[in-house]
């Protein structure tokens, strides 16, 4: 990808920048450890800047994702529009007319009835002296379609004696508009959640999203650092970003949760990209698994791509996503576990 763009031209390389799904293998066996990613990244941003990102993106990242009240709104309105599909399931299988593609291989979840931002304060928490008060950075996924891991979240951290607080203020984290090449739209988001996150003075802000982990530690940091208002700002958000099992296994003493709960089942695990080789995150999910009285038992390439790449898997290049997902989902066939788990709701969808 960067040497067809140096040596032959940017043009003749637009096709392979877009090709590439961000899953960050390359720089894992870079033997002078480039971080290759944000190198393909900068192409995009040029790429985007002398060919339009697209009337279509151009319009939902400017007009829509940097409105967060609009954007959420909008997500609202999907989970009421939805439901002559979902016919009450949380998932879609079919989807009518030139949507059919995006189900022809895969069912999808459903936009929640409530996101969790409005369920949070429905949701319990009793902890009378809190070792930490964590701020949740839910990313969109885990806040408008899976609720529900939020609110165990909670749960886990309210036994392990920790306080969580939800920051309203945030929105996306402005990856899908970076990724597109949209780095304005991008600075953008970065502000506007480096405020929200930072408001309370939290001592750490926890992520369940690898991809919104990476946002906040790395690319808030890169997009805001020759502004003199916000480097700071999101250097310290960077500090304090910490992707739940992480946080768990390393500052509350790998506490077991669910040893007592647990079912003696064959588990294996799948390593999502960024967190494993973004966040350098994978030691600590297995050490959770096998405390919590599961059998782990290892995939073959289990930190491989599931193929999803956010966008990538719906518009950019979903044939190539297709056929990644059959790797994968053969490799988990393969180990003969009874559950795979993953700590990204990407992945999960």
């Amino acid at each position: 990808v960067i040497l067809t763009a140096f040596f032959h031209g940017l043009e003749n390389a637009s096709e392979l920048v877009r090709a590439c799904i961000g899953c960050r293998a390359c720089v894992s066996v870079c033997p002078s450890n480039i971080d290759l990613e944000s190198i393909i990244l900068h192409l995009r941003e040029v790429l985007g800047e002398e060919e339009g990102v697209g009337v279509g993106k151009s319009l939902v990242f400017k007009n829509v994702m940097r409105n967060r009240k609009l954007f959420h709104g909008m997500l609202r309105a999907a989970s009421l529009l939805q439901k002559p599909v979902t016919r009450g399931e949380r998932t879609i299988r079919h989807l009518p007319l030139f949507f059919s593609g995006l189900t022809e291989w895969r069912t999808l979840p459903a936009v929640a009835d409530k996101p969790l931002r409005d369920l949070w304060s429905d949701i319990p928490q009793q902890v009378e002296k809190p070792r930490y008060k964590v701020a949740f950075f839910a990313g969109c996924l885990n806040d408008f379609v899976y609720p529900e891991m939020g609110i165990d979240l909670v749960k886990v951290l309210n036994h392990l004696d920790v306080e969580v607080t939800l920051p309203l203020e945030q929105s996306c984290c402005g990856v899908p508009a970076l990724y597109s090449g949209d780095k304005e739209t991008a600075v953008e988001m970065a502000e506007q959640n480096i405020s929200a996150m930072l408001e309370g003075d939290p001592d750490f802000v926890i992520t369940s999203c690898p991809t919104c982990t990476m946002a906040l530690q790395r690319d808030f940091t890169d997009l805001l650092k020759d502004n003199p208002v916000w480097a700071e700002k999101a250097q310290k958000l960077s500090e304090i970003t910490l992707d739940v099992a992480r946080f768990i296994a390393d500052y509350l003493d790998g506490q077991t949760v669910l040893k007592d709960l647990a079912a003696a089942e064959k588990v294996t695990y799948h390593d999502s990209c960024h967190l494993k080789r973004g966040a350098g995150v994978w030691e600590q999910p297995r050490k959770l698994i096998q405390q919590s009285g599961f059998e782990l038992v290892e995939m073959a390439h289990s930190d491989r791509c599931c193929g999803f790449g956010g966008s990538y898997s719906f518009t950019s290049h979903p044939d190539i996503a297709r056929n990644i997902l059959n790797d994968k989902v053969q490799d988990i066939e393969e180990s003969g576990a009874h559950c795979v788990a993953m700590d990204c709701p990407g992945c999960m969808m």
